[in-house]
């Protein structure tokens, strides 16, 4: 099983395309906005939370005091569960507070994923949770997230980094239609330059190297999207 994190934040805090990438790189994830993150963490206990402080008209403080048991209503996040602040300023001050406020970690802006990434397996081995390792099973697709390795029917196939990564993203709900906007923005990035052309392009791609496969693969529904089967 892999390591669990829950993102919290609202509209605002962007919270969507970086649970798509941490899906992708084999994190279990939830999403959920402050008044029901703590519903969320009783029905599947988080290894890390991220505060997306932005989506959080209040800030993070409010949410990290009462989750920590800084106050009479507090205390519902298990010790053992790492708290990561993606924070709205820079500097010393803001760091601070977010430390003092019971944070782990706290990430000013901008935010480079590598760099939170490699944070967040830090943190989860530090308390013992399983890193986002393993493969993923889409039957007739296989794929090794952190070799990057992908098989059909048995067969290995050889793609370039964005057909994997397209096809990791089908494959994580294989029968979701996902959005051609959703596929963009989670694997290009919203400052990628990639066009609807380019998404078509990969796919035909990637079609014609899952072909063989007992049934076709990489469904286009037309102006809509994409989903594996």
């Amino acid at each position: 099983m892999s390591a669990q994190v829950l993102l919290v934040g609202g509209p605002r805090g962007g919270v969507g395309a970086l649970a798509e990438r941490l899906r992708l790189d084999g994190w279990g994830t939830q999403v959920s906005d402050a008044p029901t993150a703590r519903e969320r963490a009783a029905a599947q206990p988080p290894d890390v939370v991220i505060l997306a402080e932005l989506g959080m008209p209040s800030g993070a403080a409010a949410f990290l005091v009462e989750a920590r048991g800084r106050d009479d209503r507090g205390g519902w996040l298990a010790d053992t569960t790492a708290i990561v602040v993606l924070g709205r300023h820079r500097g010393e001050l803001a760091t601070l507070r977010a430390f003092h406020a019971g944070a782990d970690d706290y990430v000013a802006p901008p935010y480079e994923y590598a760099l939170l990434r490699a944070r967040l397996d830090s943190l989860a081995r530090l308390a013992g949770a399983p890193l986002a390792r393993g493969r993923v099973l889409a039957a007739p697709v296989e794929l090794d997230l952190t070799g990057r390795r992908a098989w059909v029917a048995g067969r290995a196939l050889s793609l370039r980094r964005r057909e994997f990564d397209l096809l990791g993203q089908l494959a994580s709900e294989p029968d979701r239609v996902f959005t051609r906007e959703e596929l963009l923005r989670s694997i290009w990035g919203t400052a990628g330059g990639a066009t609807g052309r380019t998404l078509d392009s990969h796919a035909s791609r990637l079609r014609r190297k899952l072909a063989g496969a007992d049934r076709p693969l990489v469904i286009n529904l037309r102006a809509v999207g994409y989903r594996l089967r």
